[in-house]
């Protein structure tokens, strides 16, 4: 092996070749290739290429063989398709640190290319004179092309939040009829309800409820809450809208979570700080509880993390919590088998 393809090798997040893991690494959740694969979208084949050909990971190896990859390698294996997803070639980035890493990547989704925004928008457009002319399948068209050129998160930054900030600002106008602003919402709710459906968390991943607190009927930004949680590699258990505080409890207990989203769109204030307080004083203190949305209160309860935007500020709350190991469950012993 070259001297070159050696530097390669050892830039990667772990040596092949280490210590075989031991079964309290496996407790620790490691997962073998094929886990690997459905948590993240790519094939067991190009997994192995980025393996060996270009020194992207280096798994560990079980007694009998399997390769078995940790946590950091699945945020390292998510950051990599996402930045190829942007047009980054794997050649180009495979060994970078992590930090390098999430620097692109955060630099990518903060800065699109204004040909991606001149599509954005277009889609946008489509979507909206599609509604305006009651005419559903055109609109479901244009959002689920969206879905087949974008990540998720890119695709809801920029296409779902747009239209229901859109949405919700023709209806309020008077622009848009109920019956327009019903159809709007079945078709996105739809396709949010699809992507959280797919997003598949890994072994042992913490646990997030996302909800409406009780009377509150908007659930939008309670299912994006759920996908930007989905995506930062917590496993979602998604409740709906108006949920009662002890019923909301009684399910992050029971499921052993560690974080509980709320989301506040048309309750009035008063009636959403006191459901904020009812869920706080309901959930134990070791279960964070995050709430966001345009009723969000001006203080919140004692205990209650305010999130003033669902997609940036809860992103980089969840990625701490994530990177600080929280969890509130147990994780599963021993790895996956293939």
């Amino acid at each position: 092996m070259s001297d070159a393809r050696r530097s390669r090798r050892g830039n990667a997040a772990t040596s092949v070749g280490a210590a075989q893991p031991t079964p309290e690494d496996e407790a620790r959740g490691l997962l073998r290739i094929r886990s690997v694969a459905r948590a993240t979208g790519l094939s067991a084949d190009t997994l192995r290429v980025w393996e060996r050909r270009y020194g992207a990971l280096a798994s560990h190896r079980s007694a009998g063989g399997y390769r078995l990859y940790s946590d950091a390698d699945l945020r390292r294996i998510r950051l990599l398709r996402a930045l190829i997803a942007k047009g980054h070639a794997i050649g180009e980035i495979a060994t970078l640190p992590i930090d390098e890493l999430e620097r692109r990547a955060g630099r990518d989704a903060e800065a699109p290319t204004k040909a991606t925004s001149d599509a954005l928008e277009a889609t946008r457009a489509r979507f909206l004179a599609a509604i305006d002319a009651l005419d559903t399948p055109a609109a479901e068209r244009a959002i689920a092309e969206s879905r087949l050129v974008l990540p998720p998160l890119a695709w809801v930054r920029g296409v779902v939040l747009p239209l229901l900030r859109e949405i919700g600002d023709r209806w309020a106008s008077g622009a848009l009829t109920v019956a327009h602003e019903h159809a709007a919402s079945a078709v996105v709710r739809g396709h949010l309800g699809d992507v959280l459906r797919t997003l598949e968390a890994p072994l042992g991943a913490p646990l997030a409820i996302a909800a409406t607190p009780e009377g509150e009927q908007h659930e939008f930004g309670a299912l994006v809450a759920g996908i930007v949680a989905g995506l930062h590699g917590f496993r979602v258990i998604y409740l709906g809208a108006s949920v009662p505080a002890a019923d909301l409890a009684r399910a992050a207990i029971d499921g052993g979570a560690c974080v509980v989203l709320v989301s506040l769109v048309a309750i009035d204030a008063k009636a959403a700080a006191r459901e904020l307080g009812a869920i706080r004083r309901a959930v134990p203190r070791s279960i964070a509880l995050f709430a966001g949305g345009p009723h969000l209160p001006t203080r919140s309860p004692p205990g209650v993390t305010p999130i003033s935007d669902l997609d940036y500020e809860l992103t980089r709350a969840l990625a701490t919590m994530h990177a600080g190991g929280t969890s509130g469950g147990e994780r599963a012993s021993g790895a996956r088998h293939d």
